[in-house]
C-alpha cells in the first residue's frame, strides 16, 4: 500500500525535497537579513538541551570532556503541518567554531517520531543523527536513520519525492485511524475503503467525458509521447512502475493484450522511475509499450490527479475519458474486459 500512495496537492508530493532544498536556501536568505531566532516549539518531553550536546559530540567528535556551545540560528515555519527546520551552530572553547547543523521534525501522524539531527553538503544528505528515538506508528525503527544516510551519495532529489509520500501517507493514516482503535499498519476492508474514498475525493482525476489533458514527455527511445500520440485511437494509460512486482504484473497485461489484439487498444506507459531505473529493467530483458516515457518528479502524475499506482486511464476513439482502473488488478480477465469495452 505504502508504494501504491500518492499524496495530494503537488506541493506536497515535493514535501521533502522542497524542504531540503528550497526552504533551506530560502533560510539562508533569512540568516544573512539579520533576522532574529525565536523558538516557538518548545520540547517539554525530554532533555532537549542533552539530546542536543549528545547529537553534536556524534557529529563533531570533540571529545571526551568537551562541553559544546549551541546556538539557534533560525527557524524555518512549519509546512503543512508536516515538517520544521530548525539551524545550528556549534563550538568549543578549545577548538572554536566546529560547524553547524539542521534539525528536521516531521509530523506523519501522533503515534510517528522523526527528530533527526541533519547535515547537508552541495544538496545531498551527509549525516544523520536521532535527537530523539525514531517511531514508526508507535513503534521503534531504530534503523532509520542509518538507512536514510545511506543514500548520502544521492541527490537529495532522487528520493525526496518518494520519501515525502511516506511521511504524508503515515498522517493520513494516522487521520484514518483516529477513533476507530487502529493499531500497527495492517488494514481492515472498511479502513481500505477509507483510504480509497479519502484519496479520490482529493484527487479525483478527470470526469467521464473530459478530453485527455494535454502532456508531452520524451520516449524512452527519443520520440513523443503526449495526448496526440493517441488521436483518434482507443487509448490506455498506464502510470506506475518498473520496480515493483505487483506493478509490473499491470503493465505485463497490457503487453499481452496488445499482442492477442493487436492495435486494438494503444497502450501509454508514464514511469515514475529514474532513467537509470528504466534502463537497468530493459537491460535485464524487461518489456514496455512502445509510447513509455519517465515521470519521477510525477508531474505527469499529479495533472492526471493519480491517486493509486499502479493505474491505467482509458479513453475512447473520441480521446473522450471513460474510467479509471485503479488496485487491486484481479486478473488479466478482468483487465481485458475493460479494454475490450473501450469503442
Amino acid at each position: 500500500m505504502r508504494r501504491r500512495f500518492i499524496s495530494g496537492a503537488p506541493g506536497r508530493v515535493l514535501l521533502v525535497i522542497l524542504l531540503l532544498g528550497w526552504t533551506v536556501s530560502a533560510a539562508r536568505g533569512q540568516e544573512s537579513s539579520g533576522a532574529t531566532w525565536k523558538p516557538r516549539l518548545t520540547s517539554n518531553t525530554f532533555n532537549f538541551d542533552g539530546a542536543l550536546q549528545r547529537v553534536a559530540h556524534r557529529l563533531f567528535e570533540p571529545g571526551v570532556g568537551n562541553f559544546l556551545q549551541i546556538e539557534p540560528v533560525y527557524d524555518i515555519q512549519r509546512f503543512d503541518k508536516e515538517a520544521e527546520f530548525e539551524k545550528y551552530k556549534v563550538s568549543s572553547r578549545h577548538a572554536g567554531d566546529l560547524g553547524t547543523f539542521m534539525r528536521m521534525r516531521v509530523y506523519p501522524g501522533n503515534t510517528s517520531i522523526f527528530d533527526l539531527a541533519i547535515q547537508l553538503d552541495k544538496g545531498r544528505l551527509t549525516r544523520v543523527e536521532p535527537i530523539r528515538a525514531v517511531q514508526l506508528e508507535g513503534k521503534a525503527f531504530l534503523g532509520f536513520p542509518a538507512a536514510l544516510q545511506k543514500l548520502e551519495s544521492h541527490p537529495i532529489q532522487v528520493y525526496g519525492a518518494p520519501l515525502a509520500r511516506v511521511f504524508h501517507g503515515l498522517q493520513y493514516l494516522d487521520e484514518v485511524a483516529s477513533g476507530e482503535g487502529f493499531s500497527g499498519l495492517s488494514f481492515t476492508a472498511s479502513q481500505q475503503e477509507k483510504v480509497r474514498a479519502w484519496v479520490e475525493s482529493t484527487r479525483p482525476g478527470p470526469a467521464q467525458g473530459d478530453p485527455m489533458l494535454p502532456f508531452s514527455v520524451t520516449t524512452i527511445k527519443g520520440g513523443e509521447l503526449g495526448a496526440e500520440t493517441f488521436h483518434k485511437k482507443r487509448a490506455a494509460l498506464y502510470f506506475g512502475m518498473v520496480d515493483q512486482e505487483d506493478h509490473r504484473q499491470v503493465l505485463d497485461w497490457l503487453l499481452r493484450y496488445d499482442q492477442e489484439r493487436k492495435g486494438r487498444v494503444r497502450t501509454g506507459a508514464l514511469l515514475q522511475n529514474l532513467p537509470a531505473e528504466i534502463s537497468q529493467y530493459t537491460l535485464r530483458g524487461g518489456a514496455l509499450p512502445q509510447y513509455s516515457g519517465e515521470d519521477n518528479d510525477g508531474t505527469i502524475h499529479d495533472l492526471f490527479g493519480v491517486g493509486f499506482m499502479p493505474s491505467v486511464y482509458l479513453y475512447g476513439r473520441d480521446g473522450k475519458f471513460l474510467k479509471r482502473l485503479t488496485p487491486p488488478f484481479e486478473s488479466y480477465e478482468a483487465l481485458r474486459g475493460s479494454l475490450n469495452e473501450i469503442r
